[in-house]
């Protein structure tokens, strides 16, 4: 089976996990072996709330409960998060909209990032508005794929149209 195959494949896969999210597993763990991450979280995240609706991931099991507790407080304080939010669509690496030092010098990159032995990431957010509101986001790396040794920017802006 060719690249081109197995990406056809998984989107085939993809509109199965949509209409049942048993199969979400199975989709992100696909997601993460085709694009050789370490990890992939889907999350739906309500910024009026303050508080994850639904999120599911693969290749992130050596997180604990607690750690995913402070992941969710700590969100909202992820200095990435307002260009995650602001562009609908457009994916988003970690260092396109913060620079190392501002990042590194959040709460959430010391006690989530760290922890979680997550440096690079991509976000992209799939639905909602372009005002930071309510929606459901794609990571690799904190909602995603991960690859813990090298930064994604260029391994995942050619993945995604912009």
């Amino acid at each position: 089976m060719t690249r081109d195959d197995a990406i056809f494949e998984l989107i085939g896969r993809l509109y199965d996990a949509a209409t049942d999210t048993a199969k979400w597993a199975a989709f992100l763990t696909e997601l993460v072996t085709l694009f050789d991450a370490s990890a992939c979280h889907l999350t739906h995240y309500d910024f009026q709330e303050q508080r994850m609706t639904f999120s599911i991931h693969a290749g992130l099991d050596h997180m604990s409960a607690a750690l995913w507790k402070r992941y969710e407080a700590l969100l909202p304080e992820d200095p990435r998060m307002p260009a995650y939010a602001k562009y609908l669509g457009k994916p988003q690496s970690c260092r396109m909209t913060v620079d190392e030092q501002t990042l590194h010098a959040s709460r959430f990159y010391r006690e989530v990032l760290v922890p979680a032995r997550i440096e690079y990431s991509l976000g992209i957010k799939l639905d909602g508005d372009d005002n930071g509101g309510t929606g459901h986001w794609l990571s690799f790396g904190t909602i995603g794929l991960r690859r813990s040794t090298r930064p994604t920017a260029t391994c995942w802006a050619r993945s995604f149209p912009t």
